[in-house]
Formats: C-alpha cells, structure tokens, sequence
C-alpha cells in the first residue's frame, strides 16, 4: 500500500517550483549560446586561432569577437583563412615567432597576438624589430614581477626586442580593477604588451578567463577601428559570463529544490558484507604504475594520455566482476530493471535534465576539439558508453547490498587521474596535467550527477544510463 501511495504521490509545490526553475535556466542557457552568434557579419575582419591544440572557449570567444567587431576561426591553414578578408593571427602554441617571420608580409593580415609566446634556442628574432613587420603586435602573458633583467620573463625579452623599449626601467599603465593588467606599448604603438594579473603557464589559462577576452576584445577594436564597422560593445563580455554562469548556478538550485520534497527509497535490501577493498586497491596501484611508466616514455605518453580516461569504464567492469563474484557465494539476487514499486517518468526526467545540463554547460564553456583523444576512432566510445551502462548498472543494482560501494569504487579510480596530473607537473608536460584533470571530472562528476537519482528510483538501468551519457559528454569536451 506504501508503495502504491509513494508511487502516485504528487509533486509538492516546492519540488515544481525547482522544475520550473530547471526549465527556465535550460532556456537562458540555450539563449545565451544562441547570443553568442549575434552582431556577427561576414564583411567583418576575423582572428584566426592558430597553433593551440587544446580544447577552445568556441562560444565565449566568439561572443567576445563579436563584441569589439571580428568574425571566429579555428585554423592552422592561416593562408586559406585570410584569403580574400582582412585578418589578425592568434598564435597560442609552439614556433609563435616563426609563424610570425612567415606571415608578416602577407597583405590580408593586418596584425598578430602572441599568447604566452616561448623563444626556443634555435628560434632566431632576425628580421623581427620595432619596424619589421609594420604590422602590430599584441603579446599576452601572465603575472611577471620581474625587477632585474636576469629575472625577466620570455615575454618582456620578446617585447623588448620587437619594440626596442626597456620594461624594467618603463613606466607601464595599468588595467582598472584588482584584476587588471600591466600594459607596455611602444610610442610608434604597434607594440603592445600586457601582463596579467594572475600567473599563467598555459595559454588556456588566459584564453578561457574573461578578464582576458574582455581585454582582448578591447585591443582588436581600438588597434584596428579603422578596419571595422562598429564600436566595441561596452559590458557584453562579461555580462555574457555572469548570464552564463548565474544559470548554471540557478540549475544546481533548482535540482536541489526539485529533490528536497521528494521522498526517497527505502533500502530494504540485506547487507553482505564483502571485502571489494583488496582488489580495487591492488587495481588502483596496478593503473597508477601504468599510468607513471606510460608517463617517462615519449613514445608511450600520448597512449597513456588517451587510455586514462577510459579508467572509469575499466574501474567500472572490474566493480561488478568482484560484486557478481562475492555476491554470488552469499546473495545471487539483483533485479537490474527494478523492483516495479516505482514509476520510471521521474528519474528518466531527472536523468534527461542532468545529460542536457552537462552537455550545455560543456558547449558554453568548451568545444568538442579532441586533443588527446583525437587518434581513438568514434566506435570505441560507443563501445564505452555500452560498456559503462552495463557495468554501472548492475554496480548500482548492488549498491544496496554492498552498503557505500559506489562511493569506494569512485575514489580508487581517482586515484590514476591524480597520478597522471602529478606527472604533469614533474614533466611540464600541460597535455598530461590536462588529461589527468579531465579524467578526474569524468571518474567523479558523473557519480555526482548519479548520486541523488539513486535515492529516488530503484530501476537501477535508468542511473546506468546516466551515468554513461555524463561520463562520454565529459570525456568528448575534456578530452
């Protein structure tokens, strides 16, 4: 009887007040993208990104680009993207002065900016001075307190030997605000340099910040005004940032609004106690000695870098195995599609909102441009996604029984991501620190996006689902 009064019970106002606030957020999500496309025309100069292999803030640079007058591309061919339109070049990887040397007579190109630029030892300036190439250079880098020349940044050096001024004795303006810049510029004012207020040792770290592209946008619309058809539009960046984020944070609110009165399932199902720890432990210290061996050899780091974020699914088949096993000596019995004592429209609807919410937020603030992943053909990860639904699933189905094995199974496959970070930052290597970064999120968020549907539904295929299309979404925009 319980059952059935739990399972035709009503919504209470405060739980349709939280859907209506998640379906309100998804709205000015899906129109603060939509924003991004605005007050864009082909006539317009564009930025060419060129050189910068990790993932890209497509939406909020475009937005950005849109706002001080310029078109967006993404191209390494900057030939073909300059062709027939006035452009400036955005270098944000490796050989940005050689890219600089190649281009600096062609006529389409009317400017560059460097992003953290590095000067190699075999990277010549010749031919690079305060008056070759005529055109503007903008170099972008991060905090730098440098007061001796034996201390100063590559940055500065690069200045330094394309303007001809002197940073340590200059007097430079300054940004308003507590995050603003420290800004050097030549006085025939075609070089420019500004040094950000926070440390930067990836271009990421600059291209993704707002106070950045703000900056940035400002540059483009008042070096080029000439060039362009319209004024910088004053606050659409950051008030593009503060929309996006409010609904992100707004959605968060809503989901816990919408849980709050709900009841939850009652866990009647027996404990077992069985010991997972011993072979998930054995499994954890078997992929982080991988993890650091496939780290030391070139030849094998870029492998490792992909397989790290298959963990989860490898952590996920290794779960159930040792479950299915231990439970099989003690407990066989899992129903995987339920116990029927609870409607399935809730959790699917809690499980549809939660894949839209990851996917949107990862369009606003990503792109899907695979780095490390882009050598691994699309059928692994459908076979992934196949794979981790199945696994979850009965892992979840189990979960009763074998009390907080979720959250135990969670942690340890943790653990190589954190390894593969560490490696990194002893490598200096920003790919690995990435991709062990972003198989972090997509080992822990997707048990986080699960966690409060699993208290609502004993139909445990319906969280296996879940769980699989927030891990993949992760993995498509982190990897």
């Amino acid at each position: 009887m319980a059952d059935k009064e739990r399972k035709k019970a009503p919504l209470r106002p405060l739980s349709k007040a939280g859907i209506l606030l998640m379906a309100l957020m998804f709205l000015q999500m899906f129109l603060v993208f939509i924003l991004s496309f605005s007050g864009g025309n082909n006539s317009d100069p564009v930025l060419i990104v060129a050189g910068y292999e990790s993932n890209f803030p497509t939406a909020s640079m475009r937005n950005s680009l849109h706002a001080a007058g310029f078109e967006l591309v993404v191209s390494d061919n900057i030939s073909s993207a300059s062709k027939n339109r006035l452009a400036v070049v955005l270098l944000a990887g490796e050989d940005q002065l050689a890219k600089v040397a190649e281009y600096k007579d062609d006529e389409n190109i009317m400017g560059f900016v460097l992003v953290l630029p590095d000067m190699k030892e075999n990277i010549s300036l010749d031919g690079l001075d305060s008056k070759s190439p005529q055109k503007d250079i903008a170099i972008f880098a991060g905090k730098d307190n440098s007061s001796s020349v034996a201390d100063m940044s590559t940055a500065k050096i690069i200045y330094e030997r394309l303007s001809g001024d002197d940073t340590v004795y200059g007097v430079p303006a300054r940004t308003g605000g507590p995050m603003g810049s420290t800004i050097y510029f030549n006085n025939d004012q075609n070089r420019y340099l500004s040094i950000s207020a926070k440390k930067a040792d990836d271009p990421a770290e600059l291209l993704f910040s707002p106070v950045f592209q703000n900056e940035l946008a400002g540059y483009l619309n008042s070096t080029y005004r000439d060039s362009l058809s319209r004024d910088m539009s004053p606050g659409r960046v950051i008030s593009w940032y503060i929309f996006a984020l409010i609904s992100v944070f707004l959605w968060i609110t809503g989901l816990f609004i919408y849980l709050i009165p709900l009841r939850t399932i009652p866990d009647k199902q027996q404990k077992v106690k069985i010991n997972t720890m011993i072979p998930l432990t054995l499994l954890a210290v078997f992929f982080s000695l991988a993890v650091a061996i496939g780290s030391v050899f070139p030849v094998l780091r870029h492998y490792t870098e992909a397989a790290v974020f298959f963990l989860p699914v490898l952590f996920a088949v290794a779960g159930m195995i040792v479950r299915l096993v231990k439970l099989s000596k003690v407990s066989p019995e899992f129903r995987l599609f339920g116990t029927g004592n609870t409607s399935p429209v809730r959790p699917l609807l809690m499980s549809l909102s939660a894949v839209l919410f990851i996917f949107l937020t990862a369009l606003l603030f990503g792109d899907m441009r695979f780095v490390v992943m882009r050598s691994v053909p699309w059928a692994v990860f459908a076979l992934a996604f196949i794979v981790d639904m199945f696994c979850s699933s009965i892992n979840f189905a189990t979960d009763g029984k074998v009390g907080n094995g979720g959250k135990v199974l969670t942690i340890f496959m943790g653990i190589p991501c954190l390894m593969m970070t560490l490696c990194g930052f002893f490598f200096r290597d920003h790919v690995m620190v990435f991709a062990g970064l972003g198989s972090f999120m997509a080992s822990v968020i997707p048990y986080a996006m699960v966690r409060p549907l699993r208290n609502h539904t004993n139909i445990p295929v319906i969280t296996g689902i879940l769980h699989a299309s927030v891990y993949i979404i992760l993995v498509l925009f982190t990897g």
